[in-house]
């Protein structure tokens, strides 16, 4: 589970990057290529790719998981959360593509934005369920997290309405604190003996 620690690290660092590939394209009058633009589309798509290397982990890491817990309650919520990790990369997986073909970008964007939404449904099931659940050992940890998905969903809400961006931006930057310690907490918690 540490890839999920790492990949809201990596997140974290695309925006920034992102932010400052805007600001450099503003710089040079809006010129695209070789400058500092250009240099911060090339750092996006490495960071995409390896964000996509860590969400296939992290999706197989769940799959294991879910198995390891088997039928019950909480094998169902992880079956959850392991849909959502694959909707997260299909999601990550749009974003390169919209890099790559930046005059599909409003369009890919949109798809991105309805496959994020479905995304983020299934991790608060699983993570919800997983919080109420008596037998999975790392419940507190699931708890951090499923509150840190639903600050970064208001986060990111927030920060589409110009007043209350930086409202979003600190309810994000929380949120992201708050799932690196959940995901701490459920790493460190002793796994169920085998029957």
């Amino acid at each position: 589970m540490i890839a999920g620690l790492i990949i809201g690290v990596i997140q974290a660092i695309m925006a920034l990057v992102a932010v400052a590939g805007g600001i450099a394209a503003i710089a040079t009058g809006g010129e695209h290529g070789v400058g500092a633009a250009g240099g911060a589309g090339i750092v996006l798509v490495l960071l995409a790719l390896v964000n996509i290397a860590l969400k296939v982990m992290l999706y197989l890491s769940y799959g294991k998981l879910a198995k390891d817990f088997g039928d019950n309650a909480d094998g169902k919520a992880l079956g959850n959360i392991k849909l959502a990790a694959l909707f997260d990369l299909i999601n990550v997986g749009i974003g390169l593509i919209s890099i790559l073909l930046l005059p599909l970008a409003i369009v890919l964007g949109i798809i991105a934005l309805v496959v994020s939404i479905v995304a983020y449904i299934f991790y608060l099931m699983g993570f919800s369920a997983l919080k109420n659940s008596s037998t999975f050992p790392g419940a507190a940890g699931a708890s951090n997290v499923f509150v840190a998905y639903i600050l970064i969903l208001v986060g990111a809400v927030l920060g589409i309405i110009p007043v209350l961006n930086i409202i979003g931006g600190i309810a994000g930057l929380v949120g992201l604190i708050m799932l690196l310690v959940g995901w701490a907490k459920i790493k460190n918690a002793p796994l169920p003996e085998a029957a």
